[in-house]
């Protein structure tokens, strides 16, 4: 993410010119001190630092300078993505304090909770697999009947999942207040249907039990066992539903607007601190590393020199390479 180049001088670099410069005389006794101005050198960087840093060299001079130069670049890439992610964040608390407002007052009007942050789990496999357990009750039904054909099969499919649909349809009309009439209207859809399956079957069957050979299978209680069977798995359709979903629809919606929000927002403030931090990190050792080589330059400085003393802007100037002031808020709080 933050590209800019951390490597500054190597050691060997430093202790080079520290004798050289000694072996020179520099810095010499009465030299005044090379002045680093950081207002001059990063105008219009994401960090104005107005400083004026004194060094005992121009070797001291340009570490300060390239350190900063390395410094401030890291900086202004953090600064241009995290006014984007500030930006994303604001968007993303607005959108939270909406949906908590929506969701607080529908609950004060309520004066509860929602019973569901959102359908179980089990809900939509139960459906399916009474579906599929229905199909199968209707074949055996169609066998005693003496019903195997292609018809019966079509019939079968279409009542073995008509019926769960029309439980559920009837499960959240009947849940739901005020009385939902789309809802109304689609279970009133899908009982016609089961209606109309149910009467076409029961001509059909009939029609075949007028032939001899089947009139034995024409006992009544194999159509009151198909009856009972799909009266069964209407039922359970119905209760499924019915207790699988709110009675208040707007405080479910509510609710799980209010959770989507608040979790967009903390991912919203996670990705602004794991940003954060490398960068903050990587300024950090790139300052301690311009600061080090400063050491290691005065003291192989200090080594090379003939006549031993210590030269007075050694002991003058202190040139330190700061970092930024990086917000320490917590983004990540919720």
């Amino acid at each position: 993410m933050f590209s800019a180049r951390t490597k500054i001088i190597p050691d060997s670099t430093a202790k080079r010119n520290g004798r050289r410069d000694a072996a020179k005389g520099i810095p010499g006794q009465d030299d005044s001190p090379h002045v680093v101005s950081t207002d001059s050198m990063f105008a219009g960087n994401g960090y104005r630092e107005r400083r004026q840093i004194e060094c005992a060299s121009t070797f001291e001079a340009q570490i300060v300078y390239k350190s900063l130069a390395v410094v401030h670049g890291l900086f202004e890439q953090w600064v241009k993505v995290e006014a984007k992610l500030k930006s994303l964040q604001d968007e993303a608390q607005s959108r939270f304090n909406q949906a908590r407002e929506n969701y607080e007052q529908r609950k004060e009007e309520r004066g509860r909770d929602a019973f569901f942050e959102r359908i179980p789990w089990w809900y939509w496999p139960l459906i399916v697999t009474l579906g599929i357990a229905e199909l199968y009750l209707n074949r055996q039904v169609f066998v005693n009947w003496g019903l195997e054909n292609h018809h019966t099969w079509v019939l079968g499919l279409l009542l073995s999942f008509s019926l769960p649909i029309a439980g559920h349809f009837l499960g959240i009309f009947m849940r739901e207040r005020p009385w939902n009439k789309t809802m109304l209207g689609w279970s009133a859809v899908t009982i016609v249907i089961v209606a109309a399956v149910i009467v076409f079957i029961a001509k059909l069957r009939e029609d075949v039990l007028q032939s001899t050979e089947l009139a034995a299978n024409n006992d009544p209680s194999n159509w009151m066992l198909f009856i009972a069977l799909n009266a069964l798995v209407l039922m359970v359709s119905i209760a499924a539903a019915y207790c699988s979903h709110e009675e208040d629809p707007h405080l479910m919606k509510y609710k799980q607007d209010f959770l989507a929000a608040h979790k967009a927002l903390l991912s919203t403030k996670g990705e602004r601190n794991s940003l954060k931090g490398p960068c903050e990190r990587k300024v950090k050792a790139v300052a301690e590393r311009g600061n080090e080589l400063i050491q290691i330059y005065r003291q192989a400085n200090l080594r090379a020199r003939k006549d031993g003393q210590i030269p007075p802007l050694f002991k003058t100037t202190h040139p330190e390479i700061s970092t930024p002031p990086f917000d320490q808020e917590k983004y990540a709080d919720s």
